[in-house]
């Protein structure tokens, strides 16, 4: 047999089972489609995503804090007897902050405070729970 042969025979199998064809079409025309959306939304996002990140520049920003989490660090300060306790498990020191400032590429070095308090008592008027959060930084 020939190539022809071989062409003769594929489109004369494709007369006879027209609706097999159409729906193998059709099923693969589906398939493509779904795929191309898909490439589409996600190279979509992405773009959406480093463009929002550009915007507030933080491409450009590493935040480093210690390897112990924030609840981990405890302050109680007593006023009325003097009554000062610190209990860092981690911190990061000036000389840190200079080592930081060596590396190549790094522009700038600062530091950061965070404070969470979650509870204060007032001594006249009875005990009032609150929770906020101050942040400071470039100290």
């Amino acid at each position: 047999m020939k190539i022809i042969d071989f062409i003769k025979m594929a489109f004369l199998n494709l007369k006879k089972r027209r609706l097999r064809t159409i729906l193998n079409v059709l099923a693969i025309s589906i398939g493509t489609m779904l795929i191309l959306v898909m490439i589409g939304l996600g190279m979509g996002t992405q773009n959406l995503l480093y463009s929002e990140l550009k915007k507030y520049d933080l491409l450009n920003q590493i935040y480093v804090s210690p390897l112990e989490e924030v609840q981990n660090v405890q302050i109680s300060v007593g006023s009325s007897r003097g009554e000062n306790k610190k209990d860092f498990k981690k911190i990061i020191t000036d000389k840190d902050l200079e080592r930081m400032k060596d590396i190549n590429g790094v522009e700038e070095v600062t530091g950061d405070v965070k404070l969470m308090i979650d509870e204060a008592k007032v001594e006249n008027k009875g005990t009032f729970f609150t929770a906020f959060f101050c942040h400071g930084s470039k100290f």
